[in-house]
């Protein structure tokens, strides 16, 4: 008679890899690709950009923002009314568009992520700076504009690392951060976003498109 084969169970060495590998699979490595992406925004325009003002300086409307990177009111107005009001006034030379930070009042990510974006204006890239941070937008002072990230994305915009780093690193923006609440305080901000229109609080918070439309015509027919 033949002997009957005895059945072999799975080696328990080869189960801990297969377990390990779904692990490293589905645990590990999404956060490992997601922490190494950096999110660039498609097709913003930047008209005639100085530093962190943009638009022909001797247009009819000055538009000054008082925002921060942390604010989801402000994240808002960059995904929605900021690219139609830069396509249709900014780039037609209607009006210059100023950004100021307010300072730290979000938490030390907000002046933080305003300080790098400074420093990418050294070398011609506030405003892609800008945009970046808002594409990778991160609240509540939990590490997504940390040093570490922020140094990401100026690498992601190909900036000379050893200047922009240098200057992160040395808070060389601080000061301005903080005159930028000082500033903000006295033009009557207490929030963001906050838009002036030739030097007035006209907008103390985020604002539909149409909306603004029909506030800067008013005041370009009245000037």
């Amino acid at each position: 008679m033949a002997k009957n084969k005895k059945k072999k169970g799975v080696d328990p060495l080869l189960m801990i890899v297969i377990i390990f590998v779904v692990f490293v699979a589905i645990i590990i490595l999404p956060k490992l690709i997601s922490s190494n992406t950096v999110a660039t925004p498609k097709g913003r325009i930047h008209p005639n950009a100085n530093f962190n003002v943009m638009g022909d300086e001797n247009a009819p409307l000055s538009v000054v923002i008082y925002s921060d990177f942390q604010c989801s009111h402000c994240y808002n107005f960059y995904n929605g009314t900021e690219e139609q009001f830069v396509q249709q006034y900014v780039s037609t030379g209607l009006a210059t568009y100023e950004f100021r930070s307010f300072g730290n009042s979000m938490g030390p990510e907000s002046s933080a992520a305003a300080a790098a974006a400074y420093c990418a204006g050294d070398q011609g890239k506030f405003w892609d700076f800008h945009d970046v941070l808002y594409e990778n937008y991160s609240y509540g002072n939990a590490g997504g504009y940390s040093e570490k990230n922020l140094l990401k994305f100026g690498e992601k915009l190909d900036l000379n690392m050893d200047t922009f780093e240098a200057c992160v690193v040395d808070g060389k923006y601080a000061d301005r951060v903080a005159q930028d609440l000082v500033d903000g305080k006295a033009d009557g901000v207490g929030g963001t976003p906050s838009i002036l229109v030739n030097g007035v609080l006209t907008f103390p918070g985020n604002v539909p498109f149409d909306e603004m439309q029909a506030k800067l015509d008013d005041i370009l027919a009245n000037q």
